[in-house]
């Protein structure tokens, strides 16, 4: 397995952990329930676990595209290096 492999398995890893981390105390927090508080966001733990939850769902789709995309060129290498394109 190569080096940039081994390191977009790690960061999918990585980035699977916090979500699961995250998402389950944002739930023993009660910030998804439906409630006074969080309708009017009054409460800053809550407030923190939606911004937290929101910046790893960004990095998640822009990790996500970088690894297609290096998966695509790596298939698109292989499949020229098979039938010799010139």
């Amino acid at each position: 397995m190569s080096k940039n492999i081994q390191k977009i398995f790690i960061t999918f890893i990585c980035i699977l952990l916090g979500n699961i981390c995250i998402c389950y105390s944002c739930n023993l927090l009660g910030c998804y329930e439906l409630n006074i508080k969080n309708i009017f966001r009054l409460d800053l733990l809550c407030n923190a676990c939606t911004d937290i939850t929101y910046t790893l769902q960004q990095y998640q789709m822009k990790i996500y595209l970088v690894s297609s995309g290096y998966i695509l060129k790596k298939i698109s290498d292989y499949s020229n290096e098979i039938f010799k394109m010139e």
